[in-house]
């Protein structure tokens, strides 16, 4: 049986290739940052908890939806990970300014995302590999970040301990993500010889 498929009349509309299903619940994603930091800020931990709960489920839903509709696209990718990134560094930035967030963890948050798009300059099998833990750095930040919110809220006597576990578990995480990425774009051997040849230049001749 011949099976028509329907035809797409915005199909040359870059409108309406830009605003699909995934790239709105990723923007959502953006937008439901505003609430989530004035939870904070007024000390509804609970509330920012269910929001988180909601930027977590678009996250993982745009994907899902762009593949099922046949929309995925290079820009889609992007516009993913900025979403992501303006999600975790407005949140972190915001708690650094209450003293609810060490200042190191944006920095190797920021250390962890950046050099993750290094290491995918060079085809796969070119000189390392591929990094496995880094392209998780959005989720383990929200889910620290969602958890943070969760105990603040249902045991603040709690809180405080579980958020010294999480700050020493993801800083040793972010390490082995900004090593791992740089042995994925330069290999070992890459590593080692660029540090070899600064310090070859700092000599004096």
């Amino acid at each position: 049986m011949i099976q028509l498929q329907p035809i797409n009349r915005n199909s040359h509309n870059p409108a309406a290739r830009l605003w699909t299903a995934a790239n709105i619940l990723t923007f959502l994603r953006i937008v439901l940052v505003v609430p989530a930091v004035l939870s904070v800020q007024s000390g509804r931990y609970s509330h920012a908890f269910m929001i988180m709960l909601l930027i977590g489920a678009t996250d993982l839903m745009d994907g899902w939806v762009a593949r099922r509709t046949g929309t995925a696209s290079a820009f889609g990718a992007v516009f993913d990970v900025c979403a992501d990134c303006i999600v975790v560094f407005s949140l972190q930035g915001f708690l650094l300014s209450v003293r609810l967030w060490p200042a190191h963890l944006i920095m190797l948050s920021a250390g962890a995302i950046l050099s993750f798009f290094i290491s995918l300059r060079e085809p796969a099998g070119r000189r390392g590999s591929r990094p496995r833990i880094g392209k998780y750095t959005g989720a383990v930040l929200m889910i620290q970040l969602t958890a943070l919110f969760l105990f603040t809220a249902a045991a603040p006597a709690f809180a405080v301990q579980f958020n010294r576990a999480a700050v020493i578990g993801t800083t040793v995480y972010l390490c082995l993500v900004i090593g791992e990425n740089f042995r994925a774009a330069f290999g070992t051997a890459g590593i080692f010889r660029n540090w070899f040849c600064v310090q070859k230049q700092r000599l004096p001749r």
